[in-house]
């Protein structure tokens, strides 16, 4: 997301970020939100959510993707990505 923005902070970037998931066609209500290792941009976009923005969607989920170095196959499909979408099932569950 950070790549892909253009702005003069951080922030700037996380606000467009934002206004375009508010601008999804209607279909859309459930969203992933995928990070490598952490949950550190789902946290941002949650707290967005609890902020009253995102009214659009009903539903976020933490997708964390793992990249594997050495897997196997031919040389062309040798790597794999891992992502994992956690579920938000459970009063007692804690994902950090």
């Amino acid at each position: 997301m950070v790549s892909f923005y253009e702005g003069n902070s951080i922030e700037d970037k996380w606000e467009k970020f934002i206004s375009d998931l508010e601008a999804l066609p209607s279909e859309f209500k459930v969203l992933g939100i995928n990070d490598y290792l952490f949950l550190d941009g789902y946290e941002k976009v949650v707290g967005y959510k609890q902020a009253g923005r995102l009214q659009n969607i009903e539903c976020l989920f933490p997708v964390v993707e793992f990249r594997i170095k050495k897997f196997g196959g031919n040389k062309v499909f040798k790597r794999v990505n891992f992502h994992i979408i956690f579920s938000l099932r459970g009063k007692n569950q804690a994902l950090s």
